[in-house]
């Protein structure tokens, strides 16, 4: 699993990676979910999923002059930049996609190729998943 995860990073293919960790939280059992209607418990899990991915650096709940990012996933050559964005039963990946552009600014200095990616979590108790990703490069280094 968490090869599948580090290869459709590496790749850029993040509806693989969305459907991959889809099944992971399809797999927790509802009863054993107390807080799964809070940010905290998704923020949780999916910063210890990338930690157990490996392979690159990661930041959560990095600060900025815009804000704070939810999660920066450094790889060789790009970086990525999540926003997760929670409802009882509304998709609201594309409102984390738009947050995170403002973010990009602070990450160009870097050289390398900047992913923005909306994640959109349904909370309700009869479904509690990754519901939805959208993505946008926004930046790309010009090739000297």
């Amino acid at each position: 699993i968490f090869t599948k995860l580090r290869e459709s990073l590496q790749q850029k293919k993040l509806r693989k990676f969305k459907d991959v960790l889809s099944s992971l939280f399809s797999s927790i059992a509802y009863d054993s979910i107390k807080e799964a209607d809070k940010e905290g418990y998704y923020h949780v899990i999916l910063h210890t999923i990338f930690s157990l991915i490996g392979g690159f650096t990661l930041n959560s709940e990095m600060e900025t002059n815009n804000g704070r990012i939810d999660l920066v996933v450094r790889l060789e050559e790009r970086t990525y930049i999540f926003e997760f964005k929670f409802d009882s039963n509304i998709d609201k990946s594309e409102e984390g996609l738009k947050q995170s552009f403002k973010y990009v600014n602070a990450f160009k200095n870097e050289g390398k190729e900047i992913v923005c990616v909306g994640f959109g979590f349904i909370t309700d108790k009869n479904y509690r998943n990754v519901v939805n990703i959208k993505s946008a490069t926004k930046y790309r280094p010009k090739k000297q």
